[in-house]
């Protein structure tokens, strides 16, 4: 699927996918910009379950963000794991999709950022 990241977990085999309709359907949802939600004092668990909902609902419209904390308990519970390490695990692939819709633009690194590409180490 083009743009999308393979997303394994919830039971099934699943495509994280951000278009500009997820996008919108997450601000809306959030009532807050994804340029705000994604500083990292505001990424936490409400803004990748809505995440996950907006880039997963374009293979099946019943899916709301409840469900997604459901899966979310559920994976936590099933894999004996902490919330902070879940979160860390789903925003992985949530980052890589939204690399690969190109909405944001070309991502650039600390170092591009900087002007420091290509640059020696003294």
């Amino acid at each position: 699927m083009l743009n999308a990241v393979d997303f394994n977990y919830f039971g099934k085999p699943r495509h994280l996918k951000f278009d500009i309709n997820a996008m919108s359907d997450f601000e809306r949802e959030m009532k807050l910009s994804v340029m705000v939600a994604m500083g990292a004092e505001r990424f936490g668990l409400d803004a990748t379950r809505v995440l996950l909902w907006a880039g997963l609902k374009h293979e099946d419209q019943s899916l709301t963000p409840y469900k997604i904390g459901n899966w979310i308990q559920k994976y936590i519970v099933d894999n004996e794991t902490g919330l902070v390490e879940a979160l860390t695990l789903f925003q992985e692939p949530i980052l890589e999709a939204m690399h690969l819709s190109k909405i944001f633009g070309e991502i650039k690194t600390d170092d591009e950022e900087l002007g420091n590409v290509g640059a020696e180490e003294v």
